[in-house]
């Protein structure tokens, strides 16, 4: 592969775009699952295999839109397919061939995490595949999308290290689906307006933009107080780490969002909020999964 297909190859799987989200609902799922922190071989083939199972979902999508991206100057010049860094032959045994790796990687996990797996896959194919295409069926987009980039992910970790349901997953759970929800159809109002004109359907269209953000609203209030729940009764994040997180929250993206709000705009006000919560989870995970592991290996006793 030279040098231009490798770049396309990158681009393709847009990592940046999920890395950080994928750490934070993978590990979520392994603690609610093990009911403690963990670090060993199995969560970091996790990681891999939700890394490439979302990376799949992500890639096919820009192989299947490259035609409608090719109208949109913005969205030409990312999609690999459209600006011709790979062809769509080469984007499909891109797509596939890093789906079929994923599963691979589930498979020595068990049972369980490899139908996840498998399910977070085949929504990752319908959600984009032109015939079906689920992201242009309204409410079906939001459902699809919460559990491709978040509700599967957790239950493949989940199911790694436990059988059965505890008392620990559903709070979890439902937080992180409905902050991917929540990311769809932010997603959706952010581009309303030329979706419109182009005709494509989907929730946010059906609804309209303030129905829509009243959702939005319900969804996000939802993610947080499960959330909540999962740390204060569940007791599930430890208090040290949430206040990291908060603190991260409180220097990072707060002081984004007021100037969102000072400019009379819905999306800028929102933007920082999706863009900092991956980078925060991954921290988060972090220094609550490899922190005392390293300390240990190191001698330390903290």
């Amino acid at each position: 592969m030279g040098l231009s297909k490798f770049a396309g190859f990158l681009r393709l799987m847009r990592f940046k775009d999920y890395a950080g989200s994928v750490v934070f609902t993978t590990c979520l799922g392994a603690v609610a699952g093990a009911r403690e922190s963990v670090f060993d071989w199995r969560i970091m083939l996790l990681v891999l295999a939700n890394w490439l199972s979302v990376g799949f979902a992500f890639a096919f999508n820009d192989v299947e839109d490259a035609p409608d991206d090719a109208h949109t100057p913005e969205k030409a010049m990312r999609n690999p397919i459209t600006n011709g860094m790979l062809s769509k032959t080469e984007g499909n045994l891109i797509s596939f061939g890093v789906a079929g790796l994923s599963i691979l990687l589930y498979i020595p996990l068990g049972l369980y995490p490899t139908i996840f797996g498998i399910l977070c896959l085949i929504f990752g194919h319908l959600y984009s595949w032109r015939p079906l295409r689920l992201k242009s069926v309204p409410i079906v987009d939001v459902i699809s999308h919460g559990l491709m980039l978040a509700g599967l992910q957790f239950l493949a970790a989940y199911f790694s290290y436990n059988q059965s349901l505890n008392d620990l997953w559903l709070a979890p759970f439902i937080s992180m689906v409905a902050a991917s929800s929540y990311g769809q159809l932010f997603n959706e109002v952010r581009d309303l307006e030329g979706d419109i004109k182009a005709g494509v359907t989907h929730t946010a269209s059906l609804l309209g933009e303030h129905l829509t953000h009243q959702i939005m609203m319900v969804l996000v209030s939802l993610s947080v107080l499960a959330g909540i729940y999962a740390i204060t009764i569940n007791r599930l994040v430890p208090v040290w780490v949430a206040i990291f997180a908060l603190t991260l929250v409180a220097t990072i993206f707060i002081p984004a969002v007021i100037k969102g709000i000072r400019s009379g705009s819905k999306v800028n006000a929102n933007e920082p909020v999706i863009n900092a919560i991956p980078y925060i989870g991954f921290a988060m995970m972090a220094v609550w999964f490899v922190g005392p592991w390293a300390a240990k290996a190191m001698g330390l006793n903290l």
